[in-house]
């Protein structure tokens, strides 16, 4: 591609030196006319002469030689640039594609790596499954009762000692079940009920205890999965109101890996060890990417460094639904911090529940600006927190534009009298007019602790559209003033509404939450006062 270049420089500059020597020779022509005596009176130099100058070679050139010199050596300079620029853009699209190709061959040495760790995994079970079985080849549960005098010697009441040998009991049938191979149901330690008991009773890690769990970890070793096609083999692992050790903690997490749940349950634990109580619900989730429900209550966590981890570790699960945090603030935890970190752009969660968390905004409006985008989250549970008259502004403004959200319960906060008609007027506004009642009010959200009338009762909008018509119609039928409301609302078009308006009345005395309310009336009456109100042979001409 320089070539055709080179050449049409040299043609370029072989044109002038012709010219040159051409001129030259008749030069020396007319020196010899002027020496024989033959000078015609043109002595002065012709104008092509006049108009030479010397060249970068020190030959004589025109201005027009130089431009086209000039003009061609920076046309040589582009294209060199253009090539080298080629060259280099190459290489980068060499580059990139390496890249690319070593990004491909980690990508099969992980996922290569992935199945060799799941191998170990399953290879290690195997191992210790080999030795239960070697050891157990006639199995029958031989962990031995803790006597009633042990538990009274440690200063147990009767009701106690009861509750904590039906918490023991429960290791033998839960083992049994899973040496019997049954898939169903849940697998649960601990009585879960005694979480809305009275009581705080824990069982607490002993040596008398070391036996149970070994037991059941045994158990949980040798349950072998079967094909199914059932996405898990239990519904719900729980461990409630039992203090668990560090030990303990390792051989659960061993124990549990190729086990399939749906649900994780902790509650009451009263870790030895916290952070080690936090590592075992994180390996937890990570080792059950199928999991969609973890609670954890009653399991204060002091360093928020910790909460961190947890939350980080819910936040990036890839099938989490629903998350279940109550009584989990320790000291240096607060409760807001976990709010904000549960509610981001990115969320998947469908449901979140934190009562009892200490949540205090102190003016912040991350709550309400989360609610205010419409995120796909269906319910949220914040009961028994620190939440005010001002939350409970910015929250009914949220709700106004907010179409997934279907329950928010703020019971056992600090909200008065004011926060709560702020919420009701987000889903019944206080305004004598349908259209403002209807258009702008949230017709989805079901708020825990307002009365039921003025409630969203119904998962379907419309449903909740007619009921607050019906309430609306019945508060006016009180002063007789529906035809006259509906005409300055809807001017010429009401009477074509009344068909419908009648209608959507009688669809919503047949439901029982609207009979038993004492804001309505008797549909008969409103339908009364339409007919009497309303010229009827305009309605039907118009219809």
């Amino acid at each position: 591609s320089v070539l055709p270049l080179v050449l049409l420089v040299f043609s370029r500059l072989s044109t002038p030196l012709l010219s040159r020597s051409q001129g030259m020779s008749s030069e020396t022509t007319m020196k010899k006319r002027k020496m024989n005596g033959q000078d015609d009176g043109a002595a002065a130099s012709p104008p092509a002469a006049a108009e030479r100058q010397l060249g970068e070679d020190g030959t004589a050139a025109t201005a027009t030689e130089l431009s086209m010199v000039a003009k061609t050596k920076a046309q040589i300079m582009a294209h060199a640039q253009n090539n080298d620029m080629d060259s280099r853009l190459s290489q980068i699209d060499e580059l990139q594609n390496k890249c690319q190709s070593m990004r491909n061959e980690m990508d099969g040495k992980r996922s290569r790596l992935s199945r060799v760790d799941e191998l170990e995994n399953r290879c290690s079970r195997l191992e210790r499954s080999m030795k239960v079985l070697v050891q157990d080849q006639r199995w029958e549960y031989s962990a031995r009762p803790i006597p009633y005098s042990y538990w009274v010697e440690r200063g147990y009441d009767e009701d106690e000692v009861d509750m904590l040998d039906n918490v023991i009991s429960g290791f033998e049938q839960q083992t049994c079940k899973l040496r019997r191979g049954e898939e169903r149901g849940e697998i649960t330690l601990g009585n879960d009920d005694l979480r809305n008991d009275e009581s705080e009773t824990v069982l607490p890690h002993g040596e008398l205890l070391l036996p149970h769990w070994q037991e059941f970890t045994n158990a949980l070793q040798l349950y072998h999965q079967s094909d199914t096609g059932r996405p898990f083999d239990f519904e719900v692992f729980s461990i409630c109101n039992i203090q668990l050790s560090p030990f303990v903690l390792d051989t659960l997490t061993q124990a549990l890996k190729m086990i399939r749940f749906e649900r994780f349950v902790l509650a009451r634990n009263d870790f030895v060890n916290a952070r080690k109580g936090v590592n075992f619900a994180i390996e937890f989730m990570q080792n059950h990417p199928g999991l969609s429900d973890f609670s954890c209550s009653d399991n204060p966590i002091d360093s928020m460094e910790d909460m961190n981890h947890l939350l980080g570790a819910i936040n990036s699960h890839p099938s989490l639904k629903k998350i279940y945090l109550e009584n989990c603030c320790g000291e240096s935890v607060t409760g807001h911090s976990i709010l904000c970190s549960l509610l981001t752009s990115d969320i998947r969660i469908k449901r979140i529940f934190l009562p009892s968390n200490n949540i205090r905004t102190m003016g912040s409006t991350h709550l309400s600006d989360f609610l205010a985008g419409n995120p796909p989250l269906e319910y949220l549970e914040l009961r028994n927190n620190h939440l005010d008259d001002n939350d409970a502004a910015v929250i009914a403004e949220a709700l106004q534009g907010n179409t997934n959200l279907c329950h928010i319960d703020l019971e056992e906060n600090n909200i008065t009298d004011v926060g709560s008609n702020a919420l009701k007027s987000a889903i019944f506004p206080d305004s004598s007019g349908m259209n403002s009642n209807v258009a702008n009010a949230n017709h989805t959200c079901y708020i825990h602790g307002l009365e039921n009338d003025i409630n969203n009762f119904d998962l379907r909008k419309v449903l909740n559209i007619e009921r607050k018509i019906y309430f609306l119609m019945s508060s006016r039928n009180r002063q007789g003033t529906n035809v006259l409301h509906l005409d300055l609302e809807f001017g010429g078009d009401s009477l074509k509404l009344a068909p419908k308006v009648l209608e959507c009345v009688h669809r919503c005395w047949r439901s029982n939450y609207v009979k038993i309310s004492h804001v309505v009336v008797n549909p008969l009456s409103i339908m009364y006062e339409v007919l009497q109100s309303w010229k009827m042979p305009n309605l039907f001409e118009n219809c």
